[in-house]
């Protein structure tokens, strides 16, 4: 990412906790060499290339807004590569994955594009198609 962004404000990290694994929290690496270690449902604002980790039993939840929200589930290494606006206020999110597992959910209306790479792939959204009808 070139610059600060201003969609990165959204772009929010909650740890929502495992009832079954408690103590089994989510981390924060980010880019200046800091950690984190979340509580149960503490929220941190995540920036271009943040390292998440879900370890065994963890998960985390990145919003961006009300538009997308990434589900980091347990033994998961994941970061956020870039976001920024588009043309037209479309959001693009790209996303990498280090190893685990990532659940991907764009609200109806959302108006955002994904990409998320892996070492061995990358799935990028789809638009559908408009109705001519």
């Amino acid at each position: 990412m070139h610059g600060a962004h201003p969609v990165s404000a959204a772009n929010r990290l909650t740890d929502p906790g495992n009832p079954h694994c408690p103590g089994n929290s989510v981390r924060v690496s980010r880019a200046n060499n800091t950690e984190t270690d979340l509580k149960k449902d503490e929220t941190v604002d995540i920036q271009v290339n943040d390292l998440i980790v879900a370890p065994e039993g963890g998960h985390g939840l990145v919003r961006f807004g009300d538009r997308l929200a990434v589900d980091i589930l347990q033994s998961s290494d994941f970061s956020l590569s870039d976001v920024k606006l588009e043309p037209g206020g479309a959001l693009f999110v790209k996303l990498k994955q280090v190893k685990g597992h990532t659940r991907v959910s764009l609200s109806e209306n959302a108006n955002a594009r994904v990409r998320l790479d892996t070492d061995f792939g990358s799935i990028t959204t789809l638009r559908p198609e408009q109705n001519s009808s």
